[in-house]
């Protein structure tokens, strides 16, 4: 059964969370972080890239804004910006692994 789904694209010297989701009855499991962690561990050493934008997916309540970005900030992500608005989407943010 499906649970969630993420897609990671390779560009050039990066990569780009395309989009990320874990359905309604599974959240709060800790199910995203360890999918968002699977990909930190498998992109090795690369730049993570993400614009987090809550969309609903067939039917699914969506992650509000705000929360989105604290699961990512979680994570280890920071966002490009010193200053953003965290109810807006697509504000960029990023991941530089370090050893």
């Amino acid at each position: 059964a499906e649970i969630g789904e993420i897609m990671v694209d390779k560009i050039s010297t990066y990569y780009q969370i395309k989009f990320f989701r874990v359905l309604e009855k599974y959240r709060h499991q800790g199910i995203g972080s360890k999918l968002l962690n699977a990909v930190i561990q498998e992109t090795k050493e690369s730049q993570i890239i993400v614009y987090p934008n809550s969309e609903a997916y067939e039917g699914e309540k969506p992650v509000d804004n705000e929360t989105l970005y604290t699961i990512y900030e979680h994570l280890g992500f920071q966002f490009e910006k010193k200053s953003v608005d965290r109810k807006r989407a697509n504000e960029k943010m990023k991941l530089v692994k370090k050893n």
